[in-house]
């Protein structure tokens, strides 16, 4: 997807949410648009939402912007179980996603930074019109942020529960490059 096509799109939404996975940015873009507010999140036959949701670095400063991180060990952890930490990461690196990318070769493309989420914090953090959200948030979070970009929204229904998953090397099979991207991100280094 041409990033001009994106950032076009991106300028007709109401506020558009990027993460680096793993931590409820489709659990708040489905509440959002149940809600009336254009998230870009079923903007079906085209699925726009899926290029720019983890997308490595802002795309307009017109339309304000969510960027949710933080919980990495479990975000990776879920991404890694569904399958799709590779093509995730190959999202925040810019990487053609119909190239097959190993987590070997996303370790050795960037050892200090394999799944790019560093890169991709960086860049959001102090962006103009983007407000960043530690996850787990709450609801009094959103709330204040939507009441910051001035948009009405009732988000005292939002689900705000703690992950069920676990993150315990004993139920859980950790590959060595897994335990390798693992402790890449096991402290903010932002």
């Amino acid at each position: 997807m041409e990033q001009q096509q994106l950032k076009e799109f991106i300028e007709t939404l109401d506020v558009y949410i990027v993460s680096h996975g793993g931590v409820a940015s489709n659990a708040l873009n489905s509440f959002l648009q149940s809600k009336g507010i254009r998230c870009g999140y079923s903007d079906l036959p085209t699925a726009m939402y899926y290029y720019f949701c983890h997308y490595p670095a802002p795309l307009t400063n017109k339309t304000p912007c969510i960027y949710i991180h933080g919980d990495y060990t479990r975000s990776i952890i879920s991404q890694y179980k569904r399958n799709i930490l590779s093509l995730n990461a190959k999202k925040m690196q810019g990487i053609d996603l119909e190239k097959k990318m190993t987590l070997k070769e996303l370790i050795h493309k960037n050892p200090a930074d394999p799944l790019g989420i560093w890169n991709q914090k960086k860049n959001f953090q102090g962006a103009s019109n983007t407000w960043c959200l530690e996850y787990p948030f709450h609801s009094n979070d959103l709330d204040r942020i939507f009441k910051e970009m001035g948009l009405e929204v009732d988000v005292s229904t939002f689900p705000t529960t703690p992950r069920t998953s676990t993150t315990d090397n004993n139920t859980f099979p950790f590959s060595s490059r897994l335990q390798y991207i693992l402790s890449v991100y096991s402290k903010d280094s932002l």
